[in-house]
């Protein structure tokens, strides 16, 4: 009989022992929190950039209310909207969070567009499926990126392009430079109109 007790003690022993383990293995190999706030950001921002334009985005670019009009065959006069017009007040909400001032300035001027519209225009679904992200080792708070995005015409076959980027962080956790280095020619895909 008691040996019996012994030998409970060590298999609760022994139990104890290696969930102790387990937890100190995963808590060493999980991002700190810095890391995983980044990683947050970078996926919700990528899932955005890759999807195919929204109604709402589409009829705000459209709308004469939202865009510069410059003078006709020669005329000098510009007409600006009013300030910050519906759009801005959309692009404000959708991406400025992620970004620090400059970096959403450039992005939103250069990137925030480019494969959601073309994508809408050209009868094309674009999905992100998987993203795939690691800190890089410069110590820059950069993170290299792989997006996994299925695209298809509307009546044809979906496929699949691997996207890859850098995206470096600030201190606050803005992002603060976003760079796409390869898309296996997605963004040409879907601009062109077969």
């Amino acid at each position: 009989m008691r040996l019996r007790n012994v030998s409970n003690q060590w298999s609760v022993f022994a139990l104890l022992f290696m969930l102790s383990l387990t937890s100190a293995c995963a808590s060493s190999t999980s991002p700190s929190g810095a890391e995983d706030k980044n990683g947050e950001t970078l996926e919700a921002l990528l899932t955005t950039h890759f999807s195919t334009a929204d109604e709402e985005l589409v009829k705000l670019i459209e709308s004469p209310e939202n865009n510069t009009i410059i003078g006709e065959d020669g005329d000098e006069s510009t007409e600006q909207p009013e300030s910050p017009t519906e759009l801005d007040v959309y692009l404000e909400d959708e991406y400025s969070a992620y970004f620090t001032e400059h970096a959403y300035s450039e992005y939103i001027g250069s990137q925030a567009f480019s494969y959601g519209l073309a994508a809408y225009y050209n009868d094309y679904q674009l999905q992100t499926d998987r993203v795939d992200y690691k800190e890089s080792s410069s110590g820059e708070e950069a993170y290299d990126f792989t997006v996994t995005v299925d695209y298809k015409k509307e009546d044809g076959v979906e496929k699949t392009a691997d996207v890859s980027g850098r995206v470096n962080f600030n201190e606050e956790g803005k992002i603060s430079r976003f760079m796409i280095h390869e898309d296996e020619g997605l963004l040409e895909t879907i601009e062109s109109r077969r």
